[in-house]
């Protein structure tokens, strides 16, 4: 016998699918004069919705949706060009202070440890993942 009583989603289970319940939920069911009612319940009202009929329209929603829906016309890519220079040319500027200092930073990166580097190489990968998955 089972502590306490079924679920409700047991308890459905068994309205409509006696047969592949457990036999100690079975035996609480049967035994259980609250779970009784709540079964009968479900099936009063599985029994309900199975009488009822499909609803039909006298109209085709089908062709009432697809009139009011947008139809997307496609972006020229020469829009999309000054976006493109413009992610390069910061890029660019980015890339040029690692250009002019490049043996300064050979310098400065040779006096570090090699645990330091790599834990600033960590920091910033995880720090670029986690923008990209916020985009």
């Amino acid at each position: 016998m089972i502590v306490g009583h079924p679920s409700e989603m047991e308890l459905q289970r068994y309205a409509l699918d006696e047969p592949g319940c457990t036999a100690a939920m079975i035996g609480h069911i049967e035994q259980c004069e609250n779970c009784q009612a709540s079964v009968y319940a479900y099936r009063l009202v599985s029994a309900e919705m199975k009488r009822q009929s499909r609803p039909a329209f006298d109209f085709d929603v089908s062709a009432l949706i697809l009139a009011q829906l947008q139809t997307s016309t496609p972006v020229p890519a020469r829009k999309d060009l000054f976006l493109y220079i413009l992610i390069f040319g910061a890029f660019g500027l980015i890339g040029l202070p690692f250009y002019f200092f490049r043996q300064d930073l050979s310098k400065m990166l040779m006096g570090m440890l090699p645990e330091a580097i790599g834990l600033m190489a960590m920091t910033a990968a995880l720090i670029l993942l986690f923008s990209g998955i916020e985009m």
